[in-house]
This record gives structure tokens, sequence and C-alpha cells, in this order.
């Protein structure tokens, strides 16, 4: 998986060796083996992996979404990484939410997508969309252990987590510089 290179002024990837987990039961495979500093501040609360924050210092990039000929599709980083105000440059004059994956403590009963019982009508949504599989295994993840989508939805949110994204391949070659008009 990759790792966010903060050296740069576009929303780009570093390269780093790959790896994938695969968990086949939510939580439970990997609660307290993790030394994910995310996943460890966030305890029992489940994460909410398409956070929107507001400012630097709230929230977690775990994934970058990139374009590809199915559209766009996030691919997650080696460890999920603070939201700073170089993620925010980086993203402008986006929200760093359209240009990466980000991920927080959920919000609960103030989130518009928070339901009855606790459920997450978002996490619901996703699980049952007509996205075609990503991969044949879980696709690697970071934060696995303690999302909210994991735990609520398995692997009908999993599976399709990486092609959900807030934005298109046009606005992504855009603020790449790829196929604007010069």
């Amino acid at each position: 998986m990759p790792v966010l290179d903060d050296k740069s002024s576009s929303p780009r990837m570093a390269s780093s060796a790959a790896s994938s987990p695969q968990e086949t039961s939510p939580r439970k495979a990997a609660r307290g083996k993790t030394l994910l500093p995310v996943i460890a501040e966030a305890g029992d609360t489940r994460l909410c992996p398409s956070y929107s924050p507001r400012e630097p210092g709230s929230g977690w990039v775990f994934g970058v979404v990139e374009p590809t000929e199915e559209g766009p599709r996030m691919v997650p980083l080696d460890k999920p990484e603070a939201v700073t105000e170089a993620v925010f440059q980086m993203a402008s004059p986006l929200h760093p939410g359209e240009l990466f994956r980000i991920t927080a403590p959920c919000m609960g009963a103030p989130c518009k997508n928070h339901g009855e019982g606790g459920i997450c009508h978002l996490a619901r949504s996703v699980a049952k969309r007509p996205i075609p599989k990503v991969s044949k295994g879980l696709p690697p993840c970071t934060i696995r252990a303690s999302c909210l989508w994991w735990d609520q939805e398995g692997r009908d949110a999993c599976d399709r987590c990486t092609a959900f994204t807030t934005t298109t391949n046009t606005t992504l070659a855009a603020i790449q510089g790829k196929g604007a008009d010069d």
C-alpha cells in the first residue's frame, strides 16, 4: 500500500511495500492487536470511513482517491495519517474529502447518516450499491478492525468501500493537470 507524499503540492502517493491483511470476522481478529494510533485512539468507538473534516487536526487520511478506467477508486495508505494543514493544501481548491478518504470516530446522532438503533444509513447504502467488487479477497484496509461499515455491514460494504468516492475522474484529471486545456 502507498503512503501519503506530503512533499508534493498535489495529492500523489509514494510507493512502499504492499501488504493485504485478510480479516474474516468483523473487529474480532484485529481487536487489540494493531499498533495504529488511529485505532488505538478510537478505542471501542467505531470509525467512520467517510468523515469530512472542517479543519486540520480532525480525522486521519487512510486512502487517496485515484482515477481508473472504471471511475475513481480509493487506494489505501500503509497507515492513516493525521489531517493537517498540508492535507488541506494538497486538496485545494477542493475539499480534502474529495481527494482523500478520511476517517474519524463515529459522531453518532449528530451525523446526518445516523439512524435509529445506531445504524449508519450510508454504510447500508454503500453495501447495497451495484458497484462491482474491486478484488477477489477483501481489499487491504488499515482501519477495518474498528470500521463502522465493516462492523455493521461486513464484507458487502468492505468490497465496495474503495469504489465509494465523492469525486469524478474529470475532477481528478483537472486537479492533477491531466487533460486540462493549456
